[in-house]
């Protein structure tokens, strides 16, 4: 039987709702959606119009980030064994925000640095994407893989671009490439950090149920020192027991 439109959505809540890792990953592909447009269309504009670089270079920086995605993804399956869905998220960020700050520092007479720069955005792109379909394909039911996979795809490059070049075109009119870049930066460490907070949230709540009976009065003070102590560690959903995947 399909589902209608609003079941279709009535079921994405839901899910989402009974396992918050899974609007993590959205969240997550909402924001770097969002400033890879930085890097993704501000920066040709920046290359043309202020360096003055030829379209055939232009192009260049866009293949040269292809191929570094290439064994990116090729070793992506090694990778989320032995580290994790989420490491390889957070790496990304990281990846990002350094990516978009070094972009900030770029001026004419080191105008070559953006190749290598932009080099890093198939490395980024590349392991966020990789580990959050596989988070999808291990941690929710069968039936609603497909769903939540076209949902990603939806948010990442029609939600999150489209807004992207809404507001970074107009940042890049009115305050230039380098501060536009920054911007962009200052948006993705924010996220980091709330990420990595909120996991490590998680990961204290999943390790110690106990605590939900606690008083809020103690819980108040028990859970900020767990989420401080407890680090994320890799998220292997093929442990998981079938009670854990919704």
């Amino acid at each position: 039987e399909v589902m209608g439109v609003t079941e279709y959505f009535t079921q994405l809540r839901r899910v989402v709702g009974e396992k918050p890792l899974l609007g993590y990953v959205y969240a997550s592909n909402l924001i770097l959606g969002f400033v890879m447009v930085i890097p993704e269309q501000v920066l040709s504009m920046q290359m043309e119009r202020d360096f003055g670089m030829s379209r055939t270079m232009n192009g260049f920086t866009a293949t040269l980030s292809i191929l570094v995605s290439v064994p990116c993804f090729w070793y992506s399956e090694g990778l989320l064994f032995s580290y994790g869905h989420f490491a390889l998220i957070l790496s990304a960020h990281l990846i990002t925000a350094l990516m978009l700050f070094l972009n900030s520092l770029v001026t004419t007479p080191c105008v070559g640095c953006i190749l290598g720069i932009s080099a890093m955005k198939g490395a980024a792109f590349a392991l966020n994407w990789s580990a959050s379909i596989d988070f999808m394909q291990h941690a929710i039911r069968l039936e609603l893989v497909s769903t939540c996979q076209t949902l990603v795809t939806w948010v990442y490059y029609t939600i999150a671009g489209g807004l992207g070049f809404s507001l970074w075109s107009w940042s890049y009119q009115r305050f230039g490439a380098s501060a536009t870049n920054f911007f962009g930066m200052l948006v993705v460490a924010v996220e980091f950090i709330i990420l990595r907070r909120a996991l490590a949230q998680w990961k204290a709540m999943s390790s110690l149920p106990e605590l939900n009976s606690l008083p809020q009065s103690i819980r108040s003070i028990v859970l900020p020192l767990f989420r401080l102590l407890t680090p994320l560690g890799p998220l292997r959903f093929e442990q998981l027991n079938e009670n854990e995947v919704v």
